[in-house]
């Protein structure tokens, strides 16, 4: 799933639902903390936070 450069600072809950999701790229937007909706997508095998502002 692809969301790069949307201005996107979170993510809808709905996110959490998408059971067969193993790559999700939200690069280059606005999050400053890692979106906790992921941690309950357990398919997930890539992440791509780039150049967020998450410290």
């Amino acid at each position: 799933l692809n969301l790069e450069r949307n201005h996107f600072s979170q993510l809808p809950e709905e996110i959490g639902t998408l059971l067969h999701l193993k790559t999700i790229n939200l690069s280059k937007n606005k999050f400053t903390e890692f979106p906790e909706q992921l941690t309950s997508v357990n398919s997930l095998e890539n992440i791509n936070l780039e150049d967020n502002q998450i410290t």
